[in-house]
């Protein structure tokens, strides 16, 4: 008789599934995300060693995907295909370096800035107010 028990995911194994079914619900709440090749074509065909120098200088955002791939939420790109200006300074002021925390705190709502999103007060240039928000972000209180 064949134990079906033995067959079944451990915890680790759902957990590992879980955790990429949470994240590719966060990029698509965020409006989706590039892959390499169209990073490199927004950005007028930079190399790739170019755009990993924006992600580890901080300009430019890249969360991990599985294979050891990366993705690159569109929000972070205005229209024209230049980045949003003043990521990397709120990313500096952020308390953390994980690229899914950072993603979050620009997708999601901040009190300290009337209820708008991080990414949208970028958008319009107020960095100094979302630089703020981003050195204040996990403390309690708004």
């Amino acid at each position: 008789m064949i134990n079906q028990a033995a067959f079944e995911p451990d915890a680790l194994s759902l957990a590992l599934v879980e955790g990429v079914r949470i994240a590719q619900k966060d990029l698509e709440e965020a409006g989706g995300a590039n892959d390499l090749d169209q990073v490199r074509t927004l950005i007028q065909g930079v190399s790739r060693q170019a755009v990993d120098k924006r992600v580890n200088d901080g300009s430019l955002l890249a969360v991990p995907r599985p294979r050891n791939r990366r993705a690159y939420p569109t929000l972070q790109f205005n229209r024209d295909g230049s980045i949003v200006s003043g990521l990397k300074e709120v990313r500096q002021a952020l308390p953390t370096d994980n690229a899914w925390v950072i993603l979050n705190f620009l997708t999601r709502p901040e009190a300290r800035l009337g209820g708008r999103k991080p990414i949208d007060v970028l958008k319009i240039a107020d960095i100094s107010l979302v630089v703020e928000a981003a050195r204040r972000y996990g403390e309690q209180g708004a």
